[in-house]
């Protein structure tokens, strides 16, 4: 019979490793090879080829141009195939067959020998195979290697250069004779590698590269080595001034650490690709980092409008350079747009948002990860119309904090309001730019940079006061003044990041918080316009705590107080002299934890006015599972309570309020979010006689999370076999998981790993490696006690103390393969049996496991747990704690020829969530 690589090797996972040792002495009843089918070059050449066998066997060939060493054996073995030179002018076949315990048994290797199709072809020096013409052989004689790269090689006679196309192992300095076709390219000569023969190797001696100009047109036709100073960006680009000019022909990770540095590459011209010279380096001299764009936009031209028609619906343009975006993000349109005035369109070919307000921003996001310690410049021009917001904050994120870009001041044109921070303010004429031009560091790694521009109050531009809800006044990125209405000389640059210095990647450690328990007599304190005595706030916290006003209209009898001690403060009002209602804030700090007190004082003379909110924002987030909440409502009138529409999974009581300004809490009642993702709904509270709403936007997250989840099977093994072994397999006896892992492949991230002991002086058979099995299940065998499966899922976004994590996964051994082993989870820094256990008595010692294989049947695994630490990783832990064989053996001496594996092509494939 005749087994076909695609046939075999799901043949071999299923049958041999489960019965090799079964009947060892005998001769065998199942035999398999490592290949059925191989091919040899013309030269007379050497190759080891693998034969599977449960006992004994023997073997003979069909030719005698072929022969094979040993010819007989037991169990498993490398045989030697030994080829002689086929001077013949056509391919020949032999077979190797392979005998076990019945002809039934026997197996067949076909063997093919290529013809030698350069029998009649002169050997050549690399110079005059460059003048060889497309679909010609090429036998070169001795040349050598100057430069090697994924797919091919540069080779050199002394005089010219040629690049070989395929892979051989071959390295830099190897002096060789090979032969190939003459192809086309990137415009050059090549030639395709048939067969390389390195005859020796030496050290390789440059000659002098030719200094060349990229920024004008190079394409000299040849391979040549060449001399140039660049800028090395991202992905393996070169570029002069920002235009890319060049590339690096399959760039390795070790060249792309040179990105943003400016260089001197020395290398070999490999013709053209994509317009641009492809170079294959061979030195690379780090010159200097230098200031190189992380993100360009282009703004203020017809080419910037006409690639942006839908800047209106989706407030969002990308950059020129860099792969990054800006996006207008408002803020609470709900509430602070009942005339519905908000808009985004392009004005003057400028991004223009009408009706800003209080926490929206410009929202600058790069697509590419920063190093800590990495230093950037950024620069654009902004504006806003004259009753446009004034006060500004420009602000970066640096690990998960987010920092103020440049010195932050006070405002201190609102008496009558309350004083922000900001680091920026626009001019007051309505037509002048500021011009943002400030540098920044990051002291953390980060995905990618983030920095938004974010409006801070409604206090107006011209100074006309604040604003109750959003107008038709304008904020814009701008590169021109308009010069009807500002000072049109003020030109602001187009928006840009660049990066200055490259950070050495060495993140800076944050202290732990420290957080103080603050207990307020009070979180609201009114006034009357005329106000007749101080109000009394009462402050206790664990920690010392300072206090400060937010408007000049408050004073304040103490500035803080001692821990564990009960500080009275009184808090004295000025009289009002407006007709409006002002408010402002008490803040209280202790340790890295923040308390407010609101206060609200009514008009000169008079009683608050009508008014609704909420306190603590507008925007409740809540987890999956039906809960209820409690959320305090601050209104001086009669209010109503209603779900809007589509919502209907939140329930709220009606409550009315008749205090001066009072504050009651109402209970809402929200169901189980049993969908995979989050859902959004709004509470509205009113007083329809006094036109008044205040919305409550309900955010609940999705009740199950997905954290990491693998599909196992034929369908989707090449998405992994690459990475375990592959299904020819790998042999390893190193101690540790040999890099080799099944990324989740069917959503969340996680990895699947098997970590051995070192079995260097164990396994005496060489029996121990990784598999990825006809069946697209990643399974090991020679599996020995202390070896242990790792199944890890990774969640950023972190996984909190309390939550549930639920999982499975089967597994399952060949009949001769371990027992005995125990599933555990990681929780903290303590590892925790996922299952009941129990104990076992094994080579004279009592062993706790909770996985017990019977012969060769599945063992599934459903686990729940509840995390008692936070963290971001999921850990199950899979360990072999015993020698015993499944199928009642006697314990093991050393490594068999027994599997254990991670089951999915029975619908079985793993998963672990998280339900919140």
């Amino acid at each position: 019979m005749k087994l076909y690589k695609y046939l075999m090797l799901p043949v071999l996972a299923a049958l041999t490793f489960t019965a090799c040792e079964e009947e060892e002495n005998g001769p065998s009843k199942a035999i398999i090879p490592g290949s059925s089918e191989i091919v040899l070059p013309a030269a007379a050449t050497s190759q080891n080829v693998t034969i599977y066998a449960d006992g004994t066997w023997i073997a003979d060939v069909t030719d005698t141009w072929l022969s094979i060493d040993p010819t007989s054996g037991t169990g498993t073995m490398d045989v030697v195939l030994t080829a002689d030179a086929n001077v013949t002018d056509l391919a020949r076949e032999a077979k190797i067959i392979v005998k076990g315990a019945s002809t039934l048994n026997d197996i067949e290797i076909t063997v093919t020998q290529k013809m030698d199709r350069f029998r009649e072809t002169s050997a050549c020096s690399v110079t005059e195979a460059v003048a060889l013409k497309e679909g010609n052989l090429a036998k070169l004689s001795e040349c050598q290697v100057m430069a090697t790269t994924k797919g091919g090689f540069v080779v050199s006679d002394g005089k010219s250069n040629i690049f070989v196309q395929g892979t051989a192992s071959v390295k830099a300095g190897d002096k060789l004779t090979l032969t190939g076709d003459v192809v086309a390219f990137n415009g050059l000569t090549a030639i395709k590698l048939e067969d390389a023969f390195v005859a020796s190797s030496s050290e390789v001696s440059y000659s002098s590269a030719k200094e060349v100009d990229l920024s004008e047109a190079y394409a000299p036709g040849k391979v040549e080595l060449l001399s140039a100073t660049l800028s090395y960006n991202s992905g393996g680009d070169l570029s002069i001034d920002g235009k890319k000019v060049a590339a690096v022909y399959n760039p390795t990770s070790e060249q792309n650490e040179m990105a943003f540095h400016k260089v001197k590459i020395t290398g070999y011209y490999l013709g053209t690709i994509k317009d641009v010279p492809a170079i294959l380096p061979v030195i690379i001299e780090d010159i200097e980092m230098e200031a190189i764009p992380y993100l360009q936009f282009e703004i203020e031209t017809a080419e910037f409008k006409n690639a942006n028609p839908n800047f209106g619906t989706n407030h969002k343009f990308n950059a020129k350079v860099g792969g990054g975006y800006i996006e207008y993000v408002p803020d609470d349109l709900a509430s602070s747009d009942p005339d519905g005035v908000w808009k985004m369109d392009l004005s003057g070919n400028d991004p223009r948002c009408t009706g800003p307000w209080p926490g929206d921003y410009w929202d600058i996001v790069g697509a590419s990860p920063v190093k800590a310690n990495s230093e950037f410049k950024i620069q654009f021009g902004s504006r806003v119309s004259a009753t446009g917001h004034k006060y500004w904050m420009l602000e970066y994120l640096d690990g998960t904090v987010w920092k103020p870009v440049g010195q932050t001041k006070e405002s201190t044109d609102m008496p009558d309001g309350e004083n922000v921070e900001y680091t920026h303010a626009m001019n007051k004429d309505g037509g002048t730019n500021i011009i943002v031009d400030e540098t920044f560091s990051i002291t953390k790694n980060m995905d990618n940079l983030h920095v938004r521009f974010r409006c801070v109050t409604n206090w107006q531009a011209n100074g006309k006061g604040p604003l109750a809800k959003r107008n038709t006044g304008s904020a814009r990125l701008a590169i021109s003044s308009d010069g009807s209405k500002g000072d049109a000389s003020v030109v602001a640059p187009q928006p840009s990041i660049l990066i200055t210095k490259m950070g050495d990647g060495a993140a800076t450690v944050d202290p732990e918080p420290e957080y103080a328990n603050i207990e307020l007599s009070t979180n609201l304190i009114t006034f009357e316009g005329t106000p007749d005595a101080p109000k009394s706030l009462k402050v206790t916290s664990d920690r010392d705590f300072t206090l400060k006003s937010t408007v000049s209209w408050l004073s304040l009898s103490e500035e803080g107080g001692v821990a564990d001690n009960q500080t009275e403060i009184l808090v004295t009002c000025e009289p009002s002299e407006l007709t409006t209602l002002r408010q402002g804030k008490i803040i209280i700090k202790s340790g890295d934890s923040q308390a407010e007190v609101n206060v609200v004082q009514s008009a000169a003379g008079q009683i608050l006015e009508p008014f609704i909110s909420i306190v603590g924002g507008n925007e409740l987030t809540v987890k999956g599972e039906a809960a209820e909440k409690t959320v305090t409502i601050q209104a001086n009138v009669p209010y109503e309570i209603e779900v809007v529409e589509g919502a209907e999974w939140i329930a709220a009581a009606k409550v009315e309020t008749k205090a001066l300004v009072e504050m009651t809490d109402i209970v809402l009642t929200i169901s189980e979010n049993k969908r995979s993702d989050p859902r959004t709904g709004a509470v509205r509270v009113y007083n329809e006689a006094n036109k008044l709403s205040a919305y409550l936007t309900v955010v609940q997250e999705q009740s199950t999370v997905i954290l990491a989840r693998w599909f196992l099977d034929t369908t989707t093994m090449d998405g992994y076999k690459d990475t375990f072994g592959t299904t020819a397999g790998t042999l390893d006896k190193v101690a540790g998981d040999g890099g080799q892992y099944i990324e989740a492949n069917d959503g969340g991230s996680g990895r699947i790993t098997y970590v051995q002991v070192d079995k260097t002086g164990i396994d005496v058979d060489n029996k121990s490696g990784r598999w990825t099995g006809g069946t697209g299940e990643p399974y090991v065998v020679g599996a020995w006690k202390g070896d242990y499966w790792l199944i890890t899922a990774h969640y950023e976004k972190g996984i909190p103390a309390g939550a549930n994590i639920h999982g499975f996964f089967s597994t399952r051994t060949s009949g001769s393969g371990l027992k005995y082993w125990l599933a555990e989870y990681l929780d903290g820094t303590e590892w925790k049996p996922l299952m009941e256990t129990k104990k076992v008595t094994s080579g004279g010692a009592e062993v706790e496991y909770n996985i017990a294989h019977a012969n060769t049947a599945n063992f599934k695994v459903e686990f729940s747990y509840k995390a008692v630490n936070a963290s971001k990783d999921v850990k199950i832990r899979v360990t072999a704690v015993a020698l015993d064989q499944a199928n009642g053996g006697a314990a093991l001496a050393k490594p068999n020829g027994g599997t254990i594996r991670i089951k999915g092509n029975d619908g079985l494939s793993p998963y672990i969530e998280m339900n919140l």
